[in-house]
């Protein structure tokens, strides 16, 4: 049985020799397809900031029963 050699001289397929309307425009939107999904990767890393804080407020503040850590802890947070 004969093997196939892929190599990066020869293309595998006629789509990657020919430039298409479809290969133009997802080179159009490249750029701004990167910038979206960079967009909503911060937007969902900012919506875990409250349950990650509210993880924290009830491992430490309600535990020790004291509201100085609570007031401490908010602080720190709001602060840095």
């Amino acid at each position: 049985m004969a093997q196939c050699r892929q190599s990066a001289d020869f293309p595998v397929n006629d789509q990657e020799k020919l430039p298409t309307e479809l290969n133009h425009a997802i080179a159009a939107i490249k750029p701004i397809l990167k910038l979206v999904v960079y967009i909503g990767a911060v937007v969902n890393l900012l919506s875990l900031a409250p349950t990650l804080y509210m993880l924290e407020v009830y491992d430490r503040v309600v535990n020790s029963r004291n509201h100085t850590t609570l007031l401490m802890w908010g602080s720190a947070r709001l602060a840095g």
